[in-house]
Formats: C-alpha cells, structure tokens, sequence
C-alpha cells in the first residue's frame, strides 16, 4: 500500500478510535549491502523494513506505540488497546502535535548502482592486500541506503523526506606475528562513490595505516599536562556531549551548564558548530514532526541557542527550536602537521573512551588509537594512558582548528587541538 495512504487511514482510526489529537509515522528503510569479511567479500544481501509509528492524545494524556505488522486485525487491536492504556497515563499540558508543518523532499541517489557497490568493494580489499596486508579487515560492507519517512498528524502537518546515500566501513586491526593492534573502526556515508577509491573516503586508508604502526604501543610515563589534538572521530565525542547539554532532557532536569547561556561565549573563537542538513543520508525531518531548521548553533564561540524538542519547549516556557541529528564543524586555518609541531608534550587522540561526564561535564578517560606527540614530533602509539579535564573547559582550550577536515555524512568536523588536559 502507498504510504501516505496508509498513514492516512491509521490517522483516521485514531481519530476514530477516540483520540482527540493524533500523528501517524511510516519510515521504509531500504538496503543493498555487500559484506566484507575476513579481507574478503563474503554476503550481498537486500532487505526492507518498514515500521509505523502511532501517537495519541487524550486528555492531555499521550501515548505512543510502533509496530511493523500491518494485518488489519492487528492493527484494530493496536489502536483500541492504545485508547485503554493512555486513560491510565497522567495528563500533562505539554503534550502536543505537530501542527501545519509542510516539507517534501528527495534528496540523493534514489536507486542503487549493483556495479558500484561489486567495485568499491574490490577495491578495497586489493588496497588493503596491496598497500597494508597486516590489517585485517574483520568485518566490513559497501551499501546503498534508501530511507522513505511519511509522517502525517491530525494537525495539518504532513512531512516526506526519501533520503538515499551509498555507505562504506571497516572494523579491524593490525597483526605482526603474535601482536595486534587494537581494534579500530570508521564509516561514512556519501552521495557518490564512483568519483575516488574507496579507500581514500572517510580516512579509511589513513585508519589503515595507523593501525600498522599501533601494533607495538608503550605507555605515556610520568603525569604530566600537556595537549591533545582530536581526530574528527574523538571531536564527535566531544560535540555529542555539547549537544546534550543543549536538549530538552538535560534542560529538564536542571543539569544542563549552558541553559541560561544564550548570547555568551561558551567556547574558543575558533569554534564554529552549523547544522548540516545537506550531509549525505541526513533526513531533514525531526522526531516530533517538524523540518530540522538549518541554524548556526555556535558562531565563532558564541552559543546562538538551545535545543529543545516540542515538549520540553512546552514544559520550560522557552522557544522550540526544531534542530536536526547531523551538524557541522567549520574547518579552520592551520595545517594538521603545524598542530603537531607546536605540540610540547601530548597526544593525537583517534578514539576518546570517557564513558558519562559528571554534570559539571568533569570527565577520566582512556585514550585509543592514539600516539605520543614531544617537541613537536609524533612518536610511539600510547597504551594504557589517561586524561582527564572537563569537557566543558576543553571547548574553551581549544588552540587551533584544522584546514583538513572528514565528511562522513551526519558529521563534517576538522582536528581540534586542545590544551590543559592531564595524563597519566
């Protein structure tokens, strides 16, 4: 059944059924995806999921449900089941639905190139045999994505996005005899893959490499404070934490540091963060049915907003701001190979492993994937080192941003070097 007709007649059942407001959801994931496995090619499958999501309210009262089965009976029990449980739910006045919200749009390859996808696979596998043999490929694929979102409330909203992008990814690690690497991982998403190598996208060839020269690792030594420069990888990390702070749950619960931080700098002038909703497979629509706005969210260090979803902005009184899941960070202007010369001691950092900050963003954690920077020289790749700071204070440190940056498709950001953190 077409989707938007579908959604329209679980819309009416509702409505129907009881409910006094209402939003259907159908998202239909396509995929094309040739495996990799121990260097070698090894599974194509294709497969299609499709899953409904259903809200009510009632009341005041709200409740949500998802399913994919769609027989008619089922469905019937599905929806009358829902109008007997949201009677048990507290009522809240924040509760809503999108209203006159309007957006169709189609972006990326919509239909898969099998050829392509055969080709980059073997590229791949003859790069690594080729240039890097010791590193094993454990696990791997080159896939085409097509996702198809239909999302209609009773409201007046009604949103479509179909979203393809072509993917690529590689896990593994090193060997030299009986020693390995550890494990390490990247993956991204594009809209072409037939205009360079595999290999040259999303640093897998670079990844590759590093993993050949982290096969014999020595510990940090002494403690000392010093200097880190972040990969794209370990800045993702760093921003996911930003952006939580920033979301409606953290602002509910009182422990966001930055809700009454609007207008002020928050952050090193170096530091730029946009949302970046023309990244490949980014599909413009929010969770709570509205297009992702396209927003500079920190200008040159300057928080320019908060993100709450809809019912938090309802809760707190405070503006909503419909942001997306994809964001940029502005390049900047000095070489990667300058950052490290102006290193005294420190460290590249590809993986930063530092589980929940406390509130106050301060933060222990290990450091992977990584090589020790003195005097301006990249040495030794680290085992068993620490560092420890705030994150908070990180974004403020931060020193020099990178000419060169990484685009994996929800993420574009350069390498950040950042001062003030403690290893051990």
């Amino acid at each position: 059944m077409d989707a938007e007709v579908f959604a329209n007649k679980l819309l009416a059942k509702l409505l129907e059924a009881g409910f006094e407001q209402a939003a259907v959801t159908i998202g239909t994931d396509s995929l094309d995806e040739l495996n990799i496995n121990q260097n070698q090619a090894s599974l194509f499958r294709s497969s299609e999921k499709r899953k409904f999501t259903l809200i009510g309210i009632y009341q005041q009262r709200l409740i949500t449900e998802t399913s994919s089965v769609i027989e008619q009976d089922a469905i019937d029990a599905l929806i009358k089941q829902m109008f007997v449980d949201v009677q048990t739910a507290p009522p809240d006045p924040a509760n809503a639905i999108s209203s006159r919200q309007q957006l169709k749009v189609e972006k990326g390859p919509q239909k898969p190139s099998l050829a392509v996808l055969t080709d980059k696979t073997r590229e791949l596998i003859q790069h690594r045999a080729q240039k890097v043999p010791c590193f094993n490929i454990k696990e791997g694929y080159v896939r085409f994505k097509h996702s198809v979102t239909e999302m209609l409330t009773s409201e007046g909203s009604h949103l479509h996005s179909s979203v393809g992008s072509y993917g690529v990814a590689i896990f593994g690690c090193a060997k030299q005899g009986e020693k390995n690497s550890s494990s390490t991982y990247n993956s991204g998403e594009c809209d072409d893959l037939a205009d360079k190598p595999a290999q040259e996208r999303f640093g897998l060839s670079e990844l590759m490499h590093e993993a050949q020269n982290q096969i014999i690792t020595q510990p940090i030594g002494d403690k000392f404070v010093g200097e880190v420069i972040l990969s794209p990888s370990a800045a993702a990390d760093l921003l996911d934490w930003f952006l939580f702070q920033l979301s409606g749950h953290c602002l509910m619960t009182g422990d966001s540091v930055y809700k009454d931080s609007v207008g002020e700098l928050i952050a090193s002038p170096l530091l730029t963060i946009s949302s970046y909703l023309e990244g490949a497979g980014v599909e413009p629509i929010t969770h709570d049915g509205f297009p992702a706005a396209d927003i500079e969210l920190v200008s040159q260090g300057r928080l320019n907003y908060l993100l709450p979803d809809l019912y938090s902005s309802r809760k707190l009184g405070i503006e909503h701001l419909p942001s997306g899941d994809a964001w940029c960070i502005a390049p900047g202007e000095t070489a990667r190979s300058e950052m490290v010369g102006s290193v005294k001691r420190g460290a590249i950092v590809n993986r930063l492993s530092m589980g929940d900050p406390a509130k106050n963003g301060d933060f222990s954690g290990v450091i992977k994937n990584s090589f020790y920077i003195e005097d301006g020289q990249q040495k030794h790749a680290l085992s068993e080192t620490m560092i420890s700071g705030n994150v908070g204070k990180m974004l403020k440190n931060i020193v020099a941003v990178s000419k060169e940056f990484r685009d994996t498709g929800s993420f574009s950001s350069p390498w950040l070097q950042i001062s003030g953190l403690h290893f051990s």
